[in-house]
């Protein structure tokens, strides 16, 4: 087992909920040292850890208003690991999409209105299609 692994788990964990002060003890290296030898990758551990900290719930919007974020319970078994694996998943492409719309946004706002050529353009195309569908 590369204790490197361990520790990009653990730091990862750290930085998302940002539990700065956290220390890597005996209970939560055994428990990334377990999810490993199942067979998950860092990777799975970390989407993991991101599922966790994209549920509100689990993130204090309960009837208890409790945060629920312990490496032990994101990584208690294969059952939670999955569970917050496929809430990471979800938020990952949430975040992804948001980026896009960001990014389609920011290069209309700097390329500003269309000029007459390209919408000349556009009119040509949009009349080939048109004869097409004719044809």
């Amino acid at each position: 087992m590369n204790p490197d692994d361990i520790l990009a788990v653990f730091n990862h964990w750290k930085a998302i909920m940002g539990h700065t002060r956290a220390r890597l003890d005996v209970k939560r290296a055994q428990c990334i040292r377990e999810r490993l030898r199942d067979g998950y990758s860092v990777d799975d551990l970390q989407l993991a850890i991101e599922g966790n900290a994209a549920s509100a719930w689990h993130q204090g919007e309960n009837d208890r208003r409790t945060v629920f974020d312990s490496l032990a319970l994101i990584l208690r078994d294969a059952d939670h690991c999955e569970r917050f694996m496929a809430m990471g998943e979800t938020a990952r492409k949430m975040i992804a999409n948001m980026q896009k719309r960001q990014e389609i946004e920011a290069a209309k706002e700097a390329k500003g209105p269309p000029t007459e050529e390209e919408k000349a353009k556009v009119r040509e195309l949009l009349k080939s299609v048109r004869l097409r569908r004719v044809a």
